[in-house]
């Protein structure tokens, strides 16, 4: 009966053939430290952006 439902279902494999399915591979993964390495990175340079930002203004005095 077996048989039968495979041909139905379209799995039909011929005899001493063994069918395996292979999960497709992982996705690749973004590390929590690499964004949180980014975020610094991007914080330090809008720092360091207002920082000369201020310097360069003139005091009005």
């Amino acid at each position: 009966m077996g048989s039968v439902i495979a041909f139905l279902k379209g799995w039909v494999v011929p005899p001493g053939v063994s069918l395996t399915i292979t999960p497709p591979p992982p996705k690749p993964t973004v590390s929590i430290t690499l964004i949180i390495g980014i975020v610094i990175i991007v914080i330090i340079i809008i720092i360091i952006a207002v920082v000369l930002a201020l310097r360069r203004r003139p005091k009005s005095s």
